[in-house]
């Protein structure tokens, strides 16, 4: 069965509080920042400010595989009052580019909505 398939939930660390759902928009590189539209859900591999677009779109949250609550990509979230969730270690093998997620930070995970 597809790994993607089994799970519908990934854990995280709050490192900046809310809630959000948008299209989960996987960015493995910074060249593919440029993908990131209003509303999405940036997932990222590392918190690299190089993954961001440059002019700031109001991206609706953000996920992050490694890094902690004061990594870069953590700082601008809470900068963007915006949630973030930091040391996923799998949202962008489980996740998939178009994908139709919601943040709780509260919590601690994203979730994969149908």
């Amino acid at each position: 069965m597809d790994k993607h398939l089994k799970s519908t939930q990934i854990k995280g660390t709050a490192a900046s509080r809310g809630k959000a759902r948008g299209i989960a928009r996987i960015v493995k590189n910074p060249r593919q920042a440029k993908k990131l539209k209003a509303g999405d859900i940036a997932v990222l591999p590392i918190s690299k400010l190089a993954f961001l677009p440059a002019n700031r779109r109001p991206i609706a949250g953000f996920v992050v595989d490694e890094g902690g609550i004061t990594c870069h990509i953590a700082t601008v979230a809470r900068e963007m009052k915006k949630p973030c969730l930091v040391g996923t270690k799998n949202a962008t093998k489980v996740l998939r580019d178009g994908d139709k997620v919601e943040i709780d930070s509260q919590k601690g995970i994203i979730r994969i909505l149908k």
